[in-house]
């Protein structure tokens, strides 16, 4: 195992937990502004904090290929996927903190605004499920420009 990346899912020396946080709360602050100018109905708006999301993986999957020399793309993968579990667990935190301070902060999803504690529990599921799809996603698409070209 790398010394750069650690196979524990929570550990501050990792690469994935550090980007991971980062994004979690990129796109947190993102909803948050969106929930609070009332701008929270427009999907193609929400959308584009996966935009946000992008932006630590690719800086993540590069600084990992500085450090480990090698083949990134089995390891690179492993490495988005926690990150993307981190950004998502960050998510789900948040959203329960902003619903236990105010309901009307919580994350809304699908026009479905959570006024019982069961439908913010299956908004945050909607909302991780999500964030851990599209961002191994985006990193499936960026490693395919990082990955070691093999000459013959």
């Amino acid at each position: 195992m790398s010394t750069v990346e650690r196979s524990d899912l929570m550990n501050f020396r990792n690469i994935s937990t550090r980007y991971g946080l980062a994004a979690g709360l990129l796109m947190a602050a993102f909803l948050i502004v969106m929930q609070v100018t009332n701008n929270d109905y427009s999907p193609f708006v929400k959308l584009s904090k996966y935009f946000l999301l992008a932006i630590p993986i690719v800086l993540a999957l590069k600084l990992y290929k500085e450090k480990y020399s090698g083949d990134i793309f089995i390891k690179g993968v492993s490495l988005s996927a926690k990150l993307s579990l981190i950004a998502g667990c960050t998510l789900v935190l948040i959203n329960l903190l902003l619903y236990m301070v105010s309901p009307d902060l919580a994350f809304s999803k699908y026009s479905l605004e959570p006024t019982s504690i069961i439908q913010m529990i299956v908004i945050s599921a909607i909302i991780f499920f999500e964030t851990f799809v599209f961002g191994n996603l985006i990193s499936f698409i960026c490693l395919q420009y990082l990955k070691d070209r093999y000459k013959n």
